[in-house]
């Protein structure tokens, strides 16, 4: 999308300050509509930024005053591995400064300036002093630390990255996809849980498959307030101890309360009731865990050996804080934002909260760390995470950190031709400022929480990397503005990342993403997604072939299932939510129509299905298509095990709440055994696993 389709006519001082903080003045919208930011959206987005321009005077203070003070350098700088860098040193023309260079690993080293110039900016002088760094620094991230005259002194952040993201060569991987709460076997208690993954993997594995595919599974909500989104969770640096296999955890078998607990006949009549659920009951499933995990936590703390769990803690500090957050919000009952203003503001006191609860959650992320390292060091990089695009305004990180998330303002999207009226997602963006100057701190530890177990990583719309449509309290989403974001020095941040713990990064580039995003994703080896339901329209006769750097699939957990799609399920479902009338309805189930006549043809063309185009039903169209995409080039495959079996309920239904749809709540209608113990789903996945190994004479058609 090319923002200069729009350009006013004139740049006026309020839109030349608005770019200056990196807010996108125009751009072109999802149906290549032009678009400008009003006046009161700049203002409002500037003012959310700690931009204090009340009249139009006081933005032209504020602008002059950026050009009277240029930054000396940018608060990060980035390094490519292999690339020429040269900074640009900005300082009093009187100045004679002496440039360090102070490594990760705290070896310093000299930095020398090639050359000086002068330049003028807001009636001042500046030497501008060139230098240059080396291309074959460590990967890591670094200071530059600059020193003149006798009290002048600052640093600023550069990232050493890998020119690009890790990944092996030869891949040419396959693996399944299911929710983790979803899962669920014989043992199960309710929702499935880490031993129930290790099983899927296991399964798959025996099958030639090398990962399997989840939704986060990050701390949530399951109590008061609820919110069981898993893209909706109330931190990205802990874990929700919900996927807990509770009799694995230290102390479960040395406390007989718990086991005596379990073997009632009151906790056996509550864990049937969720066993037999075809929904996820979280309330339920969270309070039954808990009777347990409390029971096991206090046998560990008066028992257990703890030179593993005081290991835990001095290497992840930032759980003693969560602890306590979440101990004093179950005292309280209330979200941090009712709390008196001095725990609102951080200071959480012993009295503040029970003891035994902290020490609960301070047990159950230990417990949590130790079953998915348990998980990890047995599947090698067979953990598929997902990184989500926000966090719950009431969770832990806002409150951690209150200063990095825009308050005042919520992450959505603009109108588009499904969402006419736009997107509000309801969470806060962070601040890209404030990034900045922290040296993006939060993020490398999200994205450190997630790589000690993931072999992959999926960042949740990756678009995000670049900018984020910002909409102004009160603000209907049609009045949002983008907003631009490090880019540069979040993908060194993957880049260096992915690198130290072997992992694979993935980006959700599905729908409108402008072009300069998939450039800076190949460049910097992030891998696309390719999803065959996006790839058609009525207009294609055929489907383009997935590339080598992507990760292939049918669908998502956003998208209806393929039989669903495939039926034109999904058409209806809109229709009955409104989202189309009658005219538009049939106007879709015709274009459907021709997508499963042009489909069906490609793939009988090019051999993937090899019936009468009479005798192609939604199962044989499915195999096909599965066998299109295993023969590709796409480095991974990753099939959504209810497709096996014509699921025609999708996890979850966008743009519905839960009082409409049963998002993230529904099992898969098989457990475990059966689903691997199918001969359809077990003669697709060995089909699928030929394919990934080049053996095209491998039929299930």
């Amino acid at each position: 999308m090319r923002a200069d389709r729009v350009r006013a006519r004139r740049s006026s001082p309020l839109q030349e300050l608005a770019r200056g903080y990196g807010i996108q003045t125009a751009y072109v919208d999802a149906m290549d509509q032009p678009r400008a930011a009003s006046d009161a959206d700049l203002r409002a987005t500037l003012e959310i930024m700690g931009i204090d321009i009340k009249s139009d005077s006081d933005v032209r203070d504020a602008l002059a005053d950026r050009k009277r003070s240029p930054s000396p350098l940018p608060p990060i700088s980035v390094a490519w591995h292999g690339e020429a860098t040269e900074l640009e040193l900005v300082l009093p023309e009187d100045a004679q400064p002496r440039v360090i260079l102070k490594l990760e690993s705290e070896e310093s080293l000299q930095c020398n300036i090639l050359k000086t110039r002068r330049r003028t900016s807001g009636g001042r002088t500046f030497a501008v002093h060139r230098l240059s760094i080396s291309p074959d620094l460590p990967a890591g991230y670094h200071t530059i630390v600059v020193e003149h005259g006798a009290d002048h002194r600052f640093e600023t952040g550069l990232f050493a990255a890998p020119e690009r993201c890790y990944a092996p060569d030869g891949l040419r991987m396959w693996g399944v996809f299911a929710p983790a709460y979803a899962i669920h076997a014989e043992r199960s208690w309710g929702a499935g849980d880490l031993t129930d993954l290790a099983a899927v993997y296991e399964r798959t594995r025996q099958l030639g498959g090398d990962f399997i595919g989840i939704l986060p599974i990050l701390a949530t909500f399951l109590d008061q307030p609820f919110d069981s989104s898993p893209y909706n969770p109330m931190s990205r640096l802990h874990w929700n101890e919900l996927f807990l296999d509770v009799t694995r955890v230290p102390g479960f078998s040395d406390s007989s309360y718990a086991k005596d607990l379990v073997g009632s006949a009151a906790f056996q009549r509550d864990l049937s009731r969720l066993q037999k659920s075809e929904l996820v009951d979280y309330r339920g499933a969270m309070k039954l865990k808990r009777s347990v995990l409390e029971a096991a936590s206090r046998c560990f703390f008066e028992l257990g050996e703890r030179s593993r769990y005081e290991a835990f803690l001095e290497a992840n500090p930032d759980v003693e804080r969560y602890a306590s957050f979440r101990a004093a919000g179950e005292m309280r009952g209330e979200v941090w934002r009712r709390w008196p203003d001095v725990m609102k503001n951080g200071s959480i006191d012993p009295t503040d909260y029970r003891e035994a609860d902290r020490l609960y959650h301070l047990f159950v992320q230990w417990a949590m760390h130790e079953q998915l390292e348990s998980f990890a060091a047995a599947s090698g990089p067979g953990l598929y995470l997902d990184y989500p695009l926000g966090v719950h305004p009431d969770g832990y990180d806002t409150w951690r950190d209150p200063a990095l998330f825009a308050e005042r303002a919520s992450v959505g999207s603009p109108p588009d031709a499904f969402f006419t009226k736009g997107q509000n997602w309801g969470f806060a963006p962070m601040r890209p400022d404030v990034m900045v100057e922290r040296k993006l701190d939060y993020f490398i530890a999200a994205i450190r929480n997630q790589l000690k177990f993931a072999g992959m990583l999926r960042i949740d719309h990756v678009m995000a990397l670049n900018r984020l449509f910002w909409i102004p309290s009160g603000a209907e989403p049609s009045n949002g503005v983008y907003v631009q974001y490090p880019a540069e020095a979040m993908y060194a941040v993957l880049a260096i990342e992915s690198h130290r713990f072997r992992s694979v990064i993935i980006g959700e580039d599905l729908g409108t993403v402008p072009e300069e995003v998939r450039s800076m994703m190949e460049k910097r080896g992030v891998r696309r997604m390719y999803v065959l339901q996006y790839e058609m329209s009525p207009s294609m006769d055929e489907p383009a072939t997935p590339k080598k750097a992507m990760v292939a699939s049918i669908n998502t957990h956003d998208m209806p299932t393929f039989t669903s799609y495939w039926n034109g399920m999904d058409i209806d479902d809109r229709q009955q939510m409104s989202l189309l009338d009658d005219a538009g309805s049939r106007e879709e189930h015709v274009n459907r129509e021709t997508i499963r006549t042009k489909l069906a043809t490609s793939l009988k063309e090019h051999e993937y299905l090899k019936l009468a185009a009479s005798d192609i039903d939604d199962r044989t169209a499915l195999i096909g298509a599965l066998d299109f995409l295993s023969s590709s080039d796409a480095e991974m495959v990753l099939v959504n095990l209810e497709d096996l079996w014509g699921e025609t309920s999708p996890q979850n239904v966008p743009g519905t709440s839960s009082d409409e749809r049963p998002n993230w709540q529904r099992k898969l209608p098989r457990d475990i055994a059966s689903i691997f113990d199918s001969p359809e789903v077990v003669k697709s996945l060995r089909m699928i696993d030929d394919r990934r190994k080049n053996r095209p004479e491998a039929s299930v058609n």
